[in-house]
């Protein structure tokens, strides 16, 4: 194995820099640097770890609209079964409320969009605040469904 000393003194020039930078001298020892690393990782993980929670937090939120879209699509379908719409007329509905949520696309432009399967429902994939959206319009097609009997 071929021990290239140039790149070798290189790369400790670029650590005596970088060292440098970070505001230590020659006077400083080994332990000064390890210590001052130590407390960076230790900040570092707490950042990491705050960025972690929050990122947990928002992917239950997103779950917990999704949860909530599922059951009012599922009251919806009950509904609207209840009057004499198939599924594919029950599709078809829904495709015209996507349509209206995402300015005239229906579902299936939006699948192609997004790049999702046919067979994956398009909710999967969206942001939180769509869900929610998406949620509170099946709402009012239910609230409009048993009010005046549709």
């Amino acid at each position: 194995m071929e021990f290239n000393t140039k790149k070798v003194q290189a790369m400790g020039k670029a650590i005596a820099e970088e060292i440098k930078r970070c505001g230590f001298s020659s006077d400083n020892t080994l332990y000064d640097v390890e210590n001052a690393m130590r407390e960076l990782q230790r900040q570092i993980g707490l950042a990491g770890m705050a960025e972690l929670l929050e990122d947990r937090m928002q992917l239950i939120a997103r779950m917990d609209a999704r949860k909530r879209l599922r059951e009012s699509e599922k009251e919806l379908s009950k509904n609207i079964y209840e009057r004499g719409v198939d599924n594919r007329g029950f599709g078809r509905i829904r495709s015209k409320g996507d349509a209206a949520l995402f300015g005239g696309y229906p579902t299936r432009v939006m699948k192609e969009r997004f790049g999702i399967t046919k067979s994956r429902p398009l909710a999967d994939f969206l942001p939180t605040l769509t869900i929610a959206a998406k949620n509170l319009a099946t709402e009012m097609t239910n609230h409009n469904v048993q009010g005046e009997d549709l």
